[in-house]
């Protein structure tokens, strides 16, 4: 009977054995790095349907590649002149080849968070950047009306990334706003706005952060929070900043490529569905349902209000009289 009796081995069965310590070792395997996106790179955030964020990606990579050599035909004539002396080689020479290609886009595996994802571009002094390659994005599901990524919502160009201060956003968003609104004399006028977003931070007041981005801009540029020509992002997620610059925000639908592809129909009835029930639309909404009110309309009532008003007081009013001198008149009467 002792025989069949279990002991307290290694294997950490009954009877006093202990177990290895290494078994007690508290997130062993698991990740440590507290940074959701790394500092200092550039790329494009883009938010998707729930657990579609790696096909999103992917695609996302065949569609700024596709656009890329667009915009830039001699970065394509280089990858088929690669791939032609690479035919004659060694398979393994081919993948390396397609490697190569594939490193002007990179997808992070970082917890950006569900629905969201970002892919990191290459720095390279020649070829588009990514709001050219942004732009083009949109204005393709604009102008088509069909989405070239399936599970795709909205797609935002990064600049810079850093750190969620003031001191660290302020020295970032500089270069931005000295490259897209130059100071001087002759300099055409651009009217702008300062699209800020906050995710899981609360460190800098929302209202402090904006006046911080708009008071870098200079003269003779104006804020214009309904129809500017340029935008400045600002998105804090978590500990990062991401920084951007995008030409005409509101009339690509904030890059919601969703909305870029309706029909001015859909549009239409997204509008009025958006908007809460005894409330009045905001200006992009009154044009999308068709209103017709126009300022030569307010004027002619503001007129006609100013009219009423000095003809009530060109006529005098009634004013009822004292007492006594309405029983003076009585007895006056009498006599």
């Amino acid at each position: 009977m002792s025989d069949g009796k279990r002991g307290g081995g290694d294997r950490g069965g009954g009877g006093g054995g202990k177990r290895h310590k290494s078994r007690y070792v508290p997130g062993k395997g698991a990740k440590t790095s507290s940074a959701i996106i790394p500092h200092g790179i550039r790329g494009f955030f883009f938010s998707c349907e729930n657990g579609r964020e790696n096909k999103t990606a992917h695609q996302m990579m065949e569609t700024l590649n596709s656009l890329y050599e667009k915009l830039c035909p001699s970065a394509a004539k280089e990858t088929e002149a690669e791939a032609q002396d690479i035919q004659a080689s060694l398979e393994a020479e081919i993948a390396d080849l397609r490697e190569k290609k594939n490193q002007r886009f990179h997808k992070l595996d970082l917890e950006t968070g569900k629905g969201l994802g970002f892919i990191k571009m290459a720095y390279s002094l020649e070829g588009p950047t990514p709001q050219d390659l942004a732009q083009a994005l949109v204005e393709d599901v604009r102008d088509t009306k069909e989405k070239t990524c399936r599970f795709i919502m909205r797609v935002l160009p990064v600049t810079n990334t850093c750190y969620t201060s003031k001191e660290d956003i302020e020295k970032y968003v500089k270069p931005l706003i000295e490259e897209h609104f130059p100071a001087g004399e002759g300099v055409t006028p651009v009217k702008f706005s300062v699209v800020l977003e906050v995710r899981a931070n609360n460190s800098i007041p929302k209202n402090e952060l904006i006046d911080l981005v708009a008071k870098l801009v200079p003269k003779p540029h104006s804020v214009d929070l309904t129809k500017p020509d340029k935008s400045v992002l600002v998105f804090l997620i978590k500990n990062v900043c991401l920084l951007g610059v995008v030409y005409k925000y509101h009339d690509f639908a904030k890059y919601n490529c969703n909305v870029l592809a309706m029909s001015e129909e859909e549009r239409a009835e997204l509008c009025k569905k958006t908007t809460a029930p005894g409330t009045q639309p905001g200006p992009s909404k009154k044009l999308a349902e068709g209103d017709t009110d126009s300022p030569a309309k307010t004027e002619e009532a503001a007129k006609v209000a100013e009219e009423k008003q000095e003809e009530d007081t060109d006529t005098p009013a009634k004013t009822e009289e004292p007492a006594e001198v309405v029983e003076e008149k009585q007895e006056e009467e009498k006599e």
